[in-house]
């Protein structure tokens, strides 16, 4: 949701967040003139995280880069009465893979598949020249 409406430019305050995404959908259909369904608003905000993973990617950051500050993973947390102890980097490294997976990447290296790039004209541009 949070993408769509940054690929459309409109305003992230929470009580726009709550309007549906068939609304935003019928919104940029009139603002442009071209006939847009929320699942076209989700397909361009998925292609858009494709993108901006080969293109980080390319530019040399990756999945090694996808982590927190090592005291996440060996201080515990307190706030107010509440206590949590330091986050499983296992654990951590685990969810970080099941991300990538939802996004369709490789589990273990987070790259968007070729065939996914080939198809939104990012191949090329997500080669190092």
């Amino acid at each position: 949701m949070c993408s769509a409406m940054e690929l459309l430019g409109v305003c992230m305050f929470p009580p726009f967040q709550r309007l549906p995404l068939e609304l935003w959908a019928e919104a940029c259909s009139a603002a442009t003139g071209i006939e847009t369904s929320a699942d076209d608003l989700i397909r361009a905000s998925e292609n858009l995280w494709h993108a901006r993973r080969a293109f980080n990617i390319r530019e040399g950051s990756g999945a090694a880069d996808d982590t927190c500050p090592e005291r996440f993973f060996s201080e515990p947390v307190s706030a107010g009465d509440k206590s949590f102890d330091a986050l499983s980097k296992t654990v951590f490294e685990g969810l970080v893979g099941s991300y990538y997976a939802e996004r369709g990447w490789d589990e273990v290296t987070g790259e968007p598949p070729a065939e996914v790039l080939q198809e939104l004209g990012l191949l090329e541009a997500a080669q190092r020249s």
